[in-house]
C-alpha cells in the first residue's frame, strides 16, 4: 500500500523538510495520492459510519456528523488492519433473486488464524494512516505552515488533547484556491508547499521574482513518486522553470 510506504517515510521527510527550512530554503513536498480514499471508507457518509468507525477501533466518538468527526485517539493503521479483519471475518452470499446472507466465519481454524492475526496488529507501530496531515500538524508544532495543493475533500487535524479532528476542507471545492495557496508560498507566507500530480499542472512554484517576491532556492523533497514518468518529469518541472534566480534541488528519501 502506498500510504503505508508514506507513513513509513514520514518522520524522515519531516526531517528532510525541517532542515531545508533551517537552511533558508522553500520546500516543496509532491506525492501522488492524499488517502481520502481509506479516509471516505471509515467517515463513509453519515453517522453510522462514523459510529462503526468507534466501535471497531474501541474509540468513543464526541461528535459524529460527516463534515466533522471527533475522536479521542488518531486513527493508525492499525485501526485500518482491524477493519479490514473484522470485514473478512464474514462471508457473503448471493441467491439467484438478488438476495444477500452474511454468515461469521466461526471454525476452530479460522477462529485461530484471525487471533493470530489480531495479535500481530496489536504490536505493528503505530503509524499515521494520513501522512501528510501529519506532517502538517508536526510542521506547525515547530512554527512552519504548510499549503497544500491535491483536491482533496477531507482533512484531519491532530489535536493537542491527542485526539482527531476529521472534516471538510474550506477549500474543497473551490477552484481559485489553487492560485490563492501557490501565491503564499512563493510570497513568503507559506514555508512549505505539498502537491500532487493531479493538482499542480500547469502551477508555478520557482523562485522568480516574476510570480513573487520570496526568492529562496526551492528544493522539491519527494515522499511519494508519480505512478508514471512523464507525470514525474512534469512535476518537477513545478519548480524549475525558466526565470528563476537559483535553479531548484530535488531529495528522494
Amino acid at each position: 500500500n502506498r500510504q503505508f510506504l508514506m507513513a513509513l517515510q514520514a518522520d524522515d521527510v519531516l526531517e528532510y523538510t525541517i532542515g531545508e527550512l533551517k537552511a533558508d530554503k522553500k520546500p516543496v513536498i509532491t506525492i501522488q495520492a492524499t488517502g481520502e480514499s481509506l479516509l471516505n471508507d471509515f467517515v463513509g457518509t453519515g453517522n453510522e459510519a462514523a459510529q462503526e468507525l468507534t466501535s471497531d477501533a474501541g474509540k468513543k466518538a464526541k461528535k459524529q456528523t460527516f463534515n466533522d468527526v471527533l475522536l479521542d485517539k488518531p486513527i493508525t493503521f492499525s485501526d485500518l488492519l482491524r477493519k479490514y479483519l473484522d470485514r473478512i471475518s464474514y462471508i457473503t452470499t448471493q441467491t439467484g433473486y438478488g438476495n444477500y446472507t452474511v454468515t461469521p466465519c466461526i471454525s476452530d481454524e479460522f477462529i485461530e488464524s484471525r487471533n493470530h492475526i489480531a495479535r500481530m496488529i496489536d504490536a505493528f507501530p503505530e503509524l499515521p494512516m494520513t501522512p501528510i496531515d501529519y506532517l502538517r500538524t508536526k510542521l506547525q508544532e515547530k512554527g512552519y505552515s504548510m499549503g497544500e495543493v491535491s483536491g482533496r475533500s477531507l482533512q484531519v487535524d491532530y489535536l493537542p488533547t491527542g485526539g482527531l479532528r476529521i472534516y471538510k476542507r474550506p477549500d474543497a471545492g473551490d477552484k481559485t484556491a489553487v492560485n490563492r495557496i501557490v501565491k503564499s508560498f512563493n510570497n513568503g507566507d507559506t514555508d512549505v508547499l505539498l502537491l500532487t500530480g493531479a493538482g499542480s499542472t500547469g502551477l508555478s512554484a520557482h523562485a522568480s521574482p516574476s510570480v513573487g517576491s520570496d526568492i529562496r532556492p526551492r528544493v522539491m523533497i519527494k515522499l511519494e513518486l508519480q505512478a508514471a514518468i512523464d507525470k514525474e518529469i512534469q512535476i518537477g518541472g513545478r519548480i524549475n522553470r525558466r526565470g528563476q534566480v537559483t535553479p531548484p534541488t530535488y531529495l528522494n528519501p
